[in-house]
């Protein structure tokens, strides 16, 4: 793993030093990971949207309104605001989802949110329509929101 990964999972998780560390990402340039400033900023942002979350009440939220297009052939992320480490199972459209690593990753956030994404692969893999998300979690209620695939 890259340095730039491994700050990323650190921040991710809270478990920031905040110290600067520089390293290359994938194209072999140069990048500086872990600023307070950054980290701070980054912070803050997650708060203002767990408040915007609370206020509306949301338990997902998808900056995509909901819906994938196949010819985007990407990722989908949705923010989730329950504590990621209560997260047991996934399922679509009642089909237990692999945690193996290649459908889906959560990205923890000192705030009470994460960010789920269902991999690039996963998501060419459905159909046309809409899908049911549901998310199991450990003492922290279930939640479930639909994916429209178009």
């Amino acid at each position: 793993m890259q340095k730039n990964e491994e700050k990323h999972s650190e921040e991710s998780s809270g478990h920031s030093d905040h110290s600067s560390s520089s390293g290359s990402d994938n194209s072999g340039q140069s990048v500086n990971s872990g600023s307070s400033g950054v980290t701070e900023a980054l912070n803050n942002a997650y708060k203002t949207l767990k408040t915007a979350m609370e206020q509306n009440g949301l338990e997902v939220y998808s900056p995509f309104a909901g819906r994938y297009a196949h010819s985007a052939n990407s990722a989908y992320n949705l923010i989730v605001r329950r504590p990621g480490v209560y997260l047991q199972n996934i399922y679509v459209d009642g089909q237990r989802v692999s945690a193996d690593g290649a459908n889906y990753r959560i990205d923890l956030n000192p705030e009470g949110l994460f960010t789920f994404t269902l991999s690039r692969e996963f998501m060419q893999s459905l159909s046309k329509g809409t899908h049911t998300l549901k998310m199991e979690f450990y003492n922290a209620g279930d939640v479930a929101t639909n994916i429209t695939v178009e």
